[in-house]
């Protein structure tokens, strides 16, 4: 976690950030439960989830962007990996929607390009100190 010129990796950056993002779709997933009245994950619509999970994740990442101006694309990366590996609760909970260690690992991906997108559109508010 050490770099050459002595700055280290701060893990509270990264795990604030995480709370960020997997809260926002966290959040999401809750709201649409509540707004469709489904009780369990069986009765999920899996369209609305997936849109919000996107736009929810994308905007988590801006956040973070946002927050994070100094090193901000290493602390997007670490946070985007905390992200995809708690991402893994998905199998055990939805595992009967077809939610699969393979849809998991092809998750990571996935996770990168939310968190591209979400880390380009800060740096056009807030100015990299990188």
């Amino acid at each position: 976690m050490n770099e050459p010129n002595g700055n280290a990796i701060r893990p509270r950056i990264v795990f604030r950030n995480f709370i960020i993002v997997f809260g926002l779709t966290a959040i999401g997933g809750f709201i649409i439960g509540l707004a469709t009245g489904i009780s369990g994950v069986e009765g999920m619509p899996i369209a609305a989830i997936a849109v919000s999970n996107i736009m929810l994740a994308i905007l988590g990442f801006f956040i973070c962007g946002c927050m994070t101006p100094k090193r901000r694309w290493t602390y997007l990366l670490f946070t985007a990996i905390a992200v995809w590996l708690a991402s893994i609760v998905n199998v055990l909970i939805a595992g009967d929607l077809g939610v699969s260690l393979v849809s998991w690992m092809l998750g990571l991906p996935t996770t990168l390009i939310f968190m591209l997108v979400g880390g380009g559109i800060s740096t056009l508010f807030v100015k990299s100190q990188d």
